[in-house]
């Protein structure tokens, strides 16, 4: 994430954005998904260094590069357990995790294609807001007024944000050393997980081999990504127990590592509820103080 704004031309300082991520764990917890903690990340991070697209552009890019190499673990590394493609609950994610590689592979390649699709979605909402505001019933209880303005503020910010993305995409290929570093960053990343979990398993003398974890991580982490549960509780056990099952792992011991996994996620989002308790706008601050130097001065 550092990488993402160093690249934008912003530094608003290692500690800030630790500490921010600590309040994005916190609202995963609380939300569905993962996209809870992406906007409070954004929305701090942007009144930090002042332009909220940077800041969403950063996180954007973050969480992209880091997908893309998940979907290409998801296809990959089953391969490493022969045993595990004979279940159709781990191939239908391997198919799944294929197709939408292929996708966002092929619109990082072709900015036509990107460009049209955005068209596309102007021109239905365009579309759909032109019935809407001849519809006499809506029209009538002013919705569609109110559905005409949301709709031009969410095609006029989003047309920035995506300027921004391209942009953002053209200092990439301009500094390819950036790329590099984020794709050895993703992968220590993934490296990390993979070694947590095996610890984690350890951690109650449970037997299992590193490259079954790195076989079947992947995909759990795809499925516990679907928003159907609050912070992925359930979910994301419920895969534990099942994907591990079928290299041998009994249910027993992987629902508690499971369980284990889950209560250092909490213990995290519990720091960045401290965080987010004591969280201060600095520019506020800054204001406060300046204006209080006014008054001061004036007395």
């Amino acid at each position: 994430w550092d990488l993402m704004l160093r690249l934008q031309g912003t530094k608003p300082g290692f500690p800030f954005l630790m500490k921010t991520y600590f309040v994005g764990y916190f609202f995963t917890v609380l939300l569905p998904s993962t996209v809870g903690g992406d906007v409070a990340r954004s929305y701090y991070c942007g009144k930090e260094v002042g332009d909220h697209y940077t800041a969403a552009t950063s996180i954007f890019f973050e969480r992209f590069s880091g997908l893309l190499l998940l979907l290409f673990f998801a296809v990959a590394t089953p391969f490493l357990r022969w045993e595990v493609l004979s279940s159709w609950r781990v191939i239908i994610p391997m198919i799944g995790a294929a197709l939408l590689l292929a996708i966002l592979v092929a619109y990082s390649l072709s900015e036509r294609l990107l460009r049209g699709t955005i068209s596309l979605l102007q021109g239905v909402a365009r579309f759909s807001r032109g019935h809407l505001e001849k519809n006499p019933i809506l029209a009538r209880t002013g919705i569609s007024g109110r559905m005409s303005s949301l709709g031009d503020i969410f095609s006029r910010k989003g047309g920035k944000f995506f300027r921004t993305v391209r942009e953002t995409a053209g200092y990439f290929r301009e500094q390819p050393a950036y790329l590099a570093w984020t794709v050895l960053l993703t992968l220590l990343f993934y490296a990390i997980t993979w070694f947590n979990v095996y610890v984690a398993f350890r951690t109650f003398h449970i037997e299992v081999g590193m490259f079954q974890i790195v076989a079947l991580l992947p995909i759990i982490m795809l499925v516990s990504m679907l928003p159907i549960s609050i912070g992925g509780i359930g979910l994301a056990e419920g895969a534990y127990v099942f994907y591990f099952s079928l290299v041998g792992v009994p249910v027993e011991s992987a629902f508690v590592m499971s369980i284990f996994l889950r209560f250092k996620l909490m213990v995290v989002a519990c720091v960045g509820l401290l965080f987010y308790l004591t969280f201060r706008d600095r520019r506020r601050d800054n204001a406060e103080m300046l204006a209080e130097k006014a008054e001061a001065e004036r007395k």
